[in-house]
């Protein structure tokens, strides 16, 4: 590697339960694409912050809710101004947004939505405002800034190529998610004849490029309707949508031959870039 590509690679300073079991995953990529130095508490942050490490983004990594205060991150910041604070959320802040106090003006990334988020980052620079936000930010201003619609140019635009399936158990949910992609070709994989995109036979009846996989329970019977939709379809490649997702759930997706899981509620936008990945990124 060049030294100037060393130099513009990214610098990461990962603060607090990075050697929980659930981060293995997003520090391995950290790594990969980035200089990354790990530690376990503020207080060390703060020294090797006052030594003159000077990062390009601070990940504070939290395996439960309550890790951090507002404080913390405040005392971190004031040593790296320019860098950019992201909380890497671990299976138990899940619900944190309805019953804890998130910590203002952080990006929120869960442990299993690190690595599209990643990739989409690196795809397309206009992801970086996801990850750069005033400590000033409210939750409000989150929701607005997730609600704003890309508007992609016309020859770089990849939804009108993009054909997805959308397993299902209800119509209202197929519909939903459909409605929600309109800019896509969708069918209810389901029941292929019911089809919100017009497109011909043809079509539908190809590789779908994207299975998303709607589970309502990550039972044996769900478990066992997801297999027998990937073994008709062979789509190129699967997107589980879950509630609650733990680790051996998403072991087993895996091991069945998902790419990625996005927890349930999700927002459009984050939906909406990992559909957008190319192949070889979203496996």
């Amino acid at each position: 590697m060049s030294r100037s590509a060393v130099a513009s690679r990214p610098c990461l300073l990962v603060v607090g339960d990075w050697r929980a079991e659930e981060f293995s995953g997003p520090i391995r990529d950290m790594k990969q694409y980035s200089s990354v130095r790990c530690l376990s508490t503020v207080d060390e942050a703060i020294a090797t912050l006052q030594r003159g490490f000077a990062p390009t983004h601070v990940i504070f990594a939290q395996a439960r809710r309550g890790r951090f205060s507002d404080r913390d991150v405040a005392r971190v910041h004031r040593l790296c101004p320019l860098a950019q604070l992201i909380a890497l959320l671990g299976t138990w802040c899940e619900g944190e947004t309805r019953t804890g106090a998130p910590l203002a003006g952080v990006a929120r990334i869960y442990w299993h939505q690190w690595r599209p988020h990643l990739l989409a980052r690196q795809q397309d620079p206009r992801h970086l405002r996801q990850w750069a936000q005033p400590r000033t930010f409210t939750l409000f201003d989150q929701s607005l800034q997730s609600s704003e619609r890309f508007v992609q140019p016309a020859e770089t635009y990849r939804g009108d190529s993009t054909s997805i399936a959308i397993g299902a158990r209800r119509q209202s949910d197929y519909q939903g998610l459909a409605e929600s992609l309109d800019s896509f070709q969708t069918y209810w994989a389901n029941r292929p004849e019911q089809s919100i995109a017009p497109h011909d036979d043809s079509d539908r009846l190809s590789r779908a490029d994207w299975l998303i996989w709607d589970a309502q329970a990550w039972d044996s019977i769900e478990r066992n309707a997801l297999n027998d939709t990937l073994r008709q379809l062979t789509p190129r490649a699967t997107l589980l949508l879950m509630s609650w997702p733990r680790r051996e759930d998403i072991q087993a997706a895996d091991q069945m031959g998902v790419n990625q899981v996005l927890s349930k509620p999700f927002r459009l936008d984050d939906l909406i870039s990992v559909l957008q990945l190319p192949r070889r990124a979203a496996a």
